[in-house]
């Protein structure tokens, strides 16, 4: 599977990172909670595409729980008053990345908990291709029924939570 990750562990692994995220690693990157016994780091939110007045936001994430580690983007759309834009795949040159497409009603809300817009779906990254955009950033292009957006995720995105992800070191 793209991203070297087993959909079982895929699965727990979004539910814990996009349900809990906010309430348990909130307060400050690194931290582990106590409730889920993950350990988490994110970046800071970074506006990675602005097309006809639309803002893509996207934040990198590394989440530990037990021997299984997630190496992700989070995608959201910045609440603009328009209707949300429904994606159902994430390329970049040359491949297709593994992603899972978002619920049109979930809120997008960063590792600092605040929740700013509506979310579009997570790209699964193997841990080499996340060390790889600490150094390069990535293009990726986004799509589905709400239209095509070409996305430029800086270095600084995944350097971030690289930084923040001690237990890694």
């Amino acid at each position: 599977m793209p991203g070297g990750t087993d959909p079982g562990m895929r699965h727990i692994s979004l539910i814990i990172a996009l349900s809990l995220w906010p309430a348990t690693l909130a307060a400050e990157p690194g931290m582990i909670s106590a409730r889920t016994g993950v350990t988490g780091s994110h970046s800071s939110a970074f506006v990675v595409a602005d097309q006809g007045g639309r803002e893509i936001l996207a934040e990198g994430r590394i989440l530990v729980h037990g021997s299984y580690q997630a190496f992700i983007v989070e995608l959201g759309q910045r609440r603009d008053g328009t209707r949300a834009l429904q994606m159902s795949r994430a390329s970049r040159p040359g491949a297709r990345l593994d992603f899972e497409p978002a619920r049109r009603t979930e809120a997008f809300c960063t590792g600092s908990g605040a929740c700013t817009g509506l979310r579009l779906g997570t790209i699964f990254l193997s841990q080499s291709e996340f060390e790889t955009a600490v150094m390069n950033g990535m293009a990726v292009s986004l799509s589905g029924p709400g239209g095509q957006f070409d996305l430029s995720l800086p270095q600084d995105l995944f350097a971030q939570a690289r930084s923040r992800a001690v237990w890694l070191d």
